[in-house]
């Protein structure tokens, strides 16, 4: 998936959650429902200003870094070096050449 997140300045973010590895640097960035094996975007945490905590989701300044990917629950999860999570949440900033 591809999202896209607005700049104060004009123009957008662009992050994907497509191709992540391990020591991608990546954001959790929606919330999400996980039942019976599936995964449910709830919301992305960046549209309301006083929700964007960087010490929850680390944007935009200190992004979780992968340390491994594993299967639970039917579902794949990604564990960082400041949590865990189902994977479809974690994006990485596109380059500009990407």
């Amino acid at each position: 998936m591809n999202i896209a997140i607005p700049k104060e300045q004009g123009g957008f973010h662009l992050l994907t959650n497509e191709g992540l590895s391990i020591g991608d640097k990546v954001f959790p960035l929606l919330d999400s429902y996980h039942t019976k094996g599936k995964s449910y975007i709830i919301d992305i945490r960046t549209n309301d200003k006083p929700r964007m905590v960087s010490a929850c989701t680390g944007w935009p300044s200190r992004p979780h870094t992968i340390k491994e990917f594993y299967q639970a629950e039917g579902l794949w999860w990604i564990r960082t070096d400041k949590g865990y999570n189902t994977a479809d949440i974690y994006f990485k900033l596109l380059k500009l050449d990407e």
